[in-house]
C-alpha cells in the first residue's frame, strides 16, 4: 500500500477513498506529494519523478492518470491527448442479465480505471415504473433506491450514468401484459399517436428523472421494421413510416422537454424509411428539405459494427449531418455473437469506426455490449474491448499491441485471456477476424445430438481437432476466473461432443454395434460435463447478474442433459435389437440454411429456438 498526499481534486479523493485502497493508495498527508492539476487542454499528463503530477482536462481521467503514475519510473512524462468528449459502454440490462447493483460499481470503477467517463444503462423494461406494475414484473427490474444508488457512484467517479430506454419499439416483453390494450400497435410497437401511449412514456421518462443526474436520454426507436402495420393502419389508413416516425418523436420531445432531458434516438428507421433497398446502411439515400425540416431537433445515435472500411462510415457519418448537427455514434465489443466473444470483428471493426468519428468530428462514443438470445455471454468477456474503445481515446497512435500493454496497467489483466475467447467461433474454415459473424461453437452446443441440423456445415471444419487444441490451451487457465474456468469448460464440451453425432449416425447406417457402444461411452461421458458446465455458468452468472432470467439457462442446459441421457437409452434400445430404426438417422441431413447468405457464413444468426429443434418451441 503506497501512501500518497493529495493536493488537488479533494473532494474527488475523499468521496473515493476506499476505491484508492483497492488500487493499493493510501490519501495521507505523510505520503508522496502528488499533485493533482486541471487544464483546459484535451489532454492527460502524467509526470514523475522530482515533479509529480497528474493534468487532466476532467477529474474521469484521475484514475487512469494515477494508475499511469504508479506504473511509471522516475524521470519518465507520459502526455496522452483525448480525442473525444465522452466514450464509454452501453450495456444491455434487456437480455435476461440484469445487473446486480454491486456489479454495476465494479463496471464503473473498470471504467474508471481506463479513463472512459460515460455508461449507458440500456433497459427496454427493467426499472419500476410504479404506475405500471406488470412493467418489468419477474425481470429483475431496478428499483428507484438502486438506480439513484448506481448514479450516485458513478457521479462519484465524474462517470456521466446514461438510461437508455425504448419508446416505439423492441417492447415485445412489456406488451406481452394486459396492461397495454388501447397503446399496443403489433407484439412489440406502441400505438402511435394514442392518449394511452403518451401516457405510458410520461411514467416513464418521470421515473428516469427522479433516478438519474444525467439530462442525457435515449429514446430508443430503432428496428420498427412494422411500423404503421398493425392498429395504427386499421385506424388511421397507410401512412409512410417517416411520417409517423416524426408525429411520433415530436409528441415524446415535449414530454422530454417537461423533465429537462436532452433526447437522443437511434437513426436507423429514418435510413429504412427512405432506402430503396429497405436497409440501415445506404449512403445513397436522399433526404429532401422536407424531410430535413419534419425531423425535430433530436441527437441521432449512428450504430454500426458491421464495417471495415472507414470511407463507409464517414459516407453514413455525412449522410446524418443532412438530419441532425447532434450526432454520436454506437459502436460495437461483439457480446453478443453466441456463447463466446467476436474480438476479430470487434478489433477490426472499431478501428475503421473511430478513425473516421475522428475526422468527422464526432465527440460522443459509445460501446453496445448486447445480449441477445439470452445473455448467454458474460459481461465480463468484454473488459478488453473497453481497453481497446480506451486506446483509441487517448493513445497518439492506437494499435492493439499499445491496448495489450495498456490492459495490464490500468486493470491488471491480461489481454491474451480474453483474445483467446475468440478462437470458439474462429474455426476452420471460418474467414480471418470471423467477420461474417459466424457462431458454430453455441451451435454446437445446443444441436440435437440425433437430428443434428449443423452436420453438414461442420464436416468440413474439423471441429473435434480444433476445440481439443483451444482445450487445451484453456486447461492452465481453468481457475484463474471464474469467465476462464467456464470457457476451459465449454472447450471441454465442446471437444466431447463434436464428434459423437457423426459417429452415430455413421456407426447406425453401418449396423456396427461396437461403434455404437462406443459412442454410449462417450455420452456417458458428456453427460456430467454438460452438468459441470451448467454449474461452472451458474457462479459466473450469479456473480454479476440478479437470478432472473438464468431460469432460461437452466432450462437449456437441463434440455441438453436431458436429451443426452434420451439418446444413450435410445442407442441402447437400438443395440438389444439391431434391426429396428431409429427414425431420426434415417432422415438425409442438408446444409442448415436459414436464407442469410453472409461471407464464410452459414451459420451467422443462429440463435437457440432456430439451433434446438426444427420444431415449433412454442405458439400455436
Amino acid at each position: 500500500m503506497q501512501s500518497i498526499h493529495f493536493v488537488g481534486f479533494e473532494d474527488f479523493i475523499e468521496a473515493n477513498r476506499d476505491f484508492l485502497k483497492e488500487l493499493g493508495v493510501r490519501a495521507d498527508e505523510s505520503g508522496t506529494l502528488l499533485t493533482l492539476a486541471q487544464t483546459t487542454e484535451r489532454e492527460l499528463l502524467v509526470e514523475k519523478g522530482d515533479r509529480n503530477q497528474i493534468t487532466v482536462s476532467s477529474p474521469s481521467y484521475i484514475v487512469r492518470g494515477l494508475l499511469r503514475w504508479l506504473s511509471l519510473a522516475p524521470g519518465e512524462t507520459v502526455r496522452e491527448s483525448v480525442r473525444f468528449d465522452s466514450v464509454g459502454p452501453m450495456v444491455d440490462m434487456s437480455r435476461n442479465g440484469v445487473m446486480t447493483v454491486a456489479a454495476v460499481k465494479n463496471l464503473l470503477k473498470r471504467l474508471a480505471r481506463l479513463g472512459l467517463n460515460s455508461c449507458m444503462l440500456y433497459m427496454e423494461d427493467v426499472y419500476e415504473v410504479p404506475a405500471y406494475p406488470y412493467f418489468g414484473y419477474l425481470r429483475g427490474r431496478y428499483s428507484l433506491a438502486e438506480l439513484k444508488e448506481m448514479d450516485d457512484y458513478a457521479a462519484a467517479l465524474h462517470i456521466e450514468l446514461i438510461p437508455a430506454i425504448q419508446t416505439l419499439g423492441h417492447l415485445a416483453n412489456p406488451l406481452k401484459w394486459g396492461f397495454s390494450n388501447g397503446f399496443k400497435d403489433t407484439q412489440e410497437l406502441l400505438l402511435v399517436g394514442s392518449e394511452k401511449t403518451y401516457r405510458f412514456i410520461d411514467a416513464l421518462i418521470s421515473t428516469l428523472r427522479q433516478a438519474f443526474r444525467s439530462r442525457k436520454l435515449h429514446l430508443g426507436m430503432d428496428e420498427a421494421w412494422n411500423l404503421g402495420s398493425g392498429i395504427y393502419q386499421q385506424q388511421n389508413g397507410f401512412h409512410e413510416k417517416f411520417e409517423i416516425m416524426t408525429q411520433h418523436l415530436r409528441e415524446v420531445l415535449k414530454i422530454t422537454a417537461k423533465y429537462n432531458f436532452e433526447p437522443m434516438i437511434w437513426s436507423d428507421m429514418f435510413f429504412d424509411s427512405k432506402s430503396e433497398t429497405g436497409g440501415y446502411y445506404d449512403p445513397t439515400v436522399i433526404f429532401t428539405e422536407e424531410d430535413r425540416a419534419s425531423v425535430p431537433a433530436v441527437g441521432l445515435t449512428y450504430w454500426d459494427y458491421y464495417h471495415d472500411d472507414a470511407s463507409f462510415y464517414e459516407a453514413m457519418l455525412a449522410k446524418h449531418a443532412e438530419l441532425s448537427d447532434n450526432i454520436s455514434f454506437a459502436g460495437g465489443i461483439w457480446t453478443w455473437n453466441g456463447v463466446a466473444p467476436n474480438y476479430g470483428r470487434t478489433i477490426v471493426d472499431t478501428k475503421a469506426a473511430l478513425a473516421a468519428c475522428e475526422a468527422k468530428g464526432v465527440q460522443e462514443i459509445y460501446a453496445t455490449m448486447w445480449g441477445d438470445d439470452g445473455q448467454e455471454t458474460s459481461i465480463r468477456t468484454a473488459d478488453f474491448g473497453l481497453a481497446l474503445f480506451a486506446e483509441h481515446d487517448f493513445a497518439p497512435a492506437p494499435t492493439l499491441d499499445h491496448a495489450k500493454q495498456d490492459f495490464k496497467v490500468f486493470l491488471d489483466d491480461d489481454a491474451e485471456d480474453y483474445l483467446m475467447l475468440q478462437a470458439f467461433d474462429e474455426t476452420p474454415g471460418i474467414g480471418a477476424d470471423n467477420l461474417g459473424s459466424s457462431n458454430p461453437s453455441k451451435c454446437l452446443l445446443y444441436q440435437d445430438l440425433l437430428l443434428s441440423m449443423f452436420d453438414v456445415n461442420f464436416a468440413t471444419m474439423d471441429l473435434p481437432r480444433h476445440y481439443r487444441d483451444l482445450a487445451s490451451r484453456l486447461a492452465p487457465l481453468r481457475n484463474k476466473s471464474l469467465m476462464l474456468t467456464f470457457y476451459a469448460q465449454l472447450a471441454d464440451v465442446l471437444a466431447l461432443k463434436a464428434p459423437i453425432s457423426p459417429a452415430i449416425r455413421a456407426a447406425y447406417h453401418a449396423g456396427d454395434t461396437a461403434a455404437i457402444g462406443e459412442q454410449i461411452a462417450q455420452l456417458k461421458q458428456l453427460i456430467p460435463a454438460l452438468e459441470q458446465l451448467k454449474q461452472a455458468h451458474y457462479a459466473l452468472w450469479h456473480a454479476d447478474y440478479k437470478p432472473f432470467g438464468w431460469e432460461v439457462m437452466d432450462i437449456r442446459y437441463g434440455g441438453l442433459i436431458s436429451r443426452a441421457n434420451t439418446v444413450v437409452d435410445v442407442l441402447t434400445r437400438w443395440l438389444a435389437q439391431p434391426t429396428t430404426t431409429i427414425s431420426e438417422l434415417e432422415e438425409a441431413l442438408l446444409p442448415y440454411d436459414i436464407g442469410y447468405s453472409y461471407k464464410d457464413d452459414a451459420l451467422s444468426n443462429a440463435q437457440y429456438g432456430r439451433i434446438i429443434s426444427p420444431s415449433k418451441l412454442s405458439g400455436v
